[in-house]
Parts: structure tokens; C-alpha cells; sequence
């Protein structure tokens, strides 16, 4: 399969993202949620067949203060899997991210090793917010399990994984 890829959604219009949508559909609402998500993101990486003028994986960034970097958006089509897209995917989202101080990505555990190939690692984490137990100081704290179902997809297999976190070196 010819791919090419994108840093932009220059173009980019809800049909295109429909066949990855419908085979994905934990990437957004409808097609036009996600094109609405990768058209506010601060950095995006897209693989396109030219044949079929189709988005058939993507990679989004969003700035979090500073240098450091949150990765909130990443799929393949379940026919291009093992085939290198994500992975293309990814070295050039981290090449355009380079001069980041770190780059956060929450993940299931089952996908922990392939972010460990590009240098990611787990990361301890520490939440305060209020409501939850409470804190020395008077306030309330979430527990991280707490914080992460609320980030996470409703229907992800273990709300309990620890974010991977790429320092920069």
C-alpha cells in the first residue's frame, strides 16, 4: 500500500476520516468530532491512502505550558496494523517534537511496550484535586485511579495504568 503523510489537516475534510473512524470508533464521537479534535490540536501526523483518499492513521499533540507535550490521539486502521503506519506515525510526530522538555502519553498497559520503542517510560504520577480523601493541608485528593477514569475511554480494560512519559535527554 502507497501512504503518504501529513503534518496538517489543510484539506482535510469529515469523509476522509469516516473509513478510520468506523473502524476506530473509540477515536471520537462521529467523523466530525474527531476532525474538529485534529483541527484544534497543536501538531498532528496523518497517513492518507491516496487511493481511496482516506485518513488511515493519525497521531495528535497538544501543548501542555512550556515545552512539554500530551500525545491525545492515536490510531491506525485495523487493515494497515503490522505494517509500520503507526510506527511511521509516531518517529515523525517525535522528530517535530524534539525540542520538548517531555512528552506524555496516556495508554493502555497492552500498548506500554510499543511506546517503550521510542524511549517512552512509566512514570510515576501524583494528583491533587478537590473532592476524595482528604490531605494534610486541609484540601481533598482524587486518587491517581480516580483522575485517570476520568481521562480515559469509558470502556478502557485498566483505568489503573500509569501514564508513559518521554524526558527529554
Amino acid at each position: 500500500m502507497n501512504l503518504y503523510f501529513e503534518s496538517t489537516t489543510h484539506g482535510l475534510d469529515a469523509d476522509a476520516l469516516h473509513t478510520l473512524w468506523g473502524a476506530r470508533p473509540r477515536l471520537g464521537a462521529c467523523p466530525q468530532a474527531l476532525l474538529q479534535h485534529l483541527q484544534s490540536s497543536d501538531e498532528v501526523e496523518l497517513a492518507i491512502d491516496p487511493a481511496m483518499n482516506v485518513v488511515v492513521g493519525l497521531l495528535a499533540a497538544e501543548r501542555q505550558g512550556g515545552a512539554a507535550m500530551h500525545l491525545t490521539l492515536f490510531g491506525v486502521h485495523p487493515d494497515v496494523h503490522k505494517q509500520g503506519v503507526g510506527t511511521r506515525l509516531m518517529r515523525r510526530m517525535l522528530h517535530r517534537l524534539e525540542d520538548a522538555d517531555r512528552i506524555v502519553v496516556f495508554c493502555e498497559p497492552s500498548l506500554a511496550h510499543f511506546y517503550s520503542w521510542f524511549g517512552f517510560k512509566a512514570a510515576f504520577a501524583m494528583v491533587k484535586a478537590s473532592g476524595g480523601a482528604p490531605t494534610p493541608g486541609g484540601g481533598r485528593a482524587r486518587s491517581l485511579d480516580e483522575d485517570l477514569q476520568r481521562l480515559l475511554p469509558a470502556d478502557a480494560t485498566d483505568a489503573t495504568a500509569m501514564p508513559p512519559v518521554r524526558l527529554a535527554s
